[in-house]
């Protein structure tokens, strides 16, 4: 009963919250081993995923601005996708990151703001 969003399973358990206003997720006590937290780039948008781990399934699917994702953390990596650190003459992106397909295209890149 704040402003966060909560995001429940079928038990009625709140599994995780959204802050509406910053968009952060966080995986509530007692479900970190069984929820995690996927950034899915299928849809061709990036698109974050609550996903039950032990019986791998996708428990929730979230769009966010592009704005609001200010940190990835790269739980699958080669061959599908690479994070690459972006530095030199990469303007505002400078010090932000690249994530490259596996056709070495860059589908998103986030800056350190």
């Amino acid at each position: 009963m704040g402003n966060d969003i909560g995001l429940y399973d079928t038990q009625g358990n709140e599994i995780a919250t959204i802050d509406p206003k910053s968009g952060e997720i966080k995986i509530n006590p007692g479900f970190e081993n069984k929820v995690a937290i996927h950034l899915s780039f299928t849809a061709h948008i990036p698109v974050i995923e609550l996903r039950d781990t032990i019986k791998n399934n996708v428990l929730f699917q979230i769009v966010l601005p592009i704005e609001a994702i200010t940190n990835i953390e790269m739980n699958q990596g080669k061959p599908n996708y690479e994070q690459l650190l972006l530095n030199g003459n990469f303007g505002d992106f400078n010090g932000g990151y690249c994530i490259k397909n596996i056709q070495n295209d860059c589908i998103i890149y986030t800056n350190n703001l």
